[in-house]
């Protein structure tokens, strides 16, 4: 479905810079036809093209979850965490179940601190993911967040 929709959101961004690209040049569009009002035409060229690949980027910030138990992935040092009171919020990523990767040790050191204090104290936490799996068919998230 991701590459469906990634395609689609490709597809509506070529037509959009085709038709920036007629108003520039005045070019005929497909049939014969001409473009005669620009303002309209620019202001939905744009936007397509604006918005056209963040169509594909569904997720979002989960409701709050309790963290079951959580380590480290020992040959990437992603963190996993498993949680309880969630679902599936990626088509195909398994139920309460998670991925955090990061770029750098602090990060890292951030996300593992955040994960650990919630499931030492019994607070929960919010993960911000898109629709994709990571590892092991895993939720991957991007960022995680404590919350009261």
């Amino acid at each position: 479905m991701m590459y469906e929709l990634l395609s689609l959101a490709s597809r509506v961004s070529e037509i959009a810079a085709r038709v920036a690209v007629a108003i520039r040049t005045s070019l005929p569009l497909t049939g014969g036809m001409r473009i005669r009002a620009r303002t309209p035409i620019v202001a939905i060229a744009t936007a397509a093209m604006a918005l056209g690949p963040q169509a594909s980027w569904a997720g979002g910030w989960t409701p709050e979850l309790s963290v079951a138990s959580i380590f480290t992935e020992g040959t990437t040092d992603y963190l996993v965490a498993y949680t309880t009171d969630g679902t599936v919020y990626a088509s195909g990523c398994a139920a309460d179940s998670w991925v955090v990767p990061f770029d750098t040790t602090a990060r890292g050191q951030r996300a593992y601190a955040t994960l650990l204090a919630a499931a030492t104290s019994g607070k929960k936490v919010r993960f911000w993911y898109l629709d994709t799996c990571g590892l092991w068919g895993y939720h991957q998230a991007h960022s995680v967040r404590l919350v009261n």
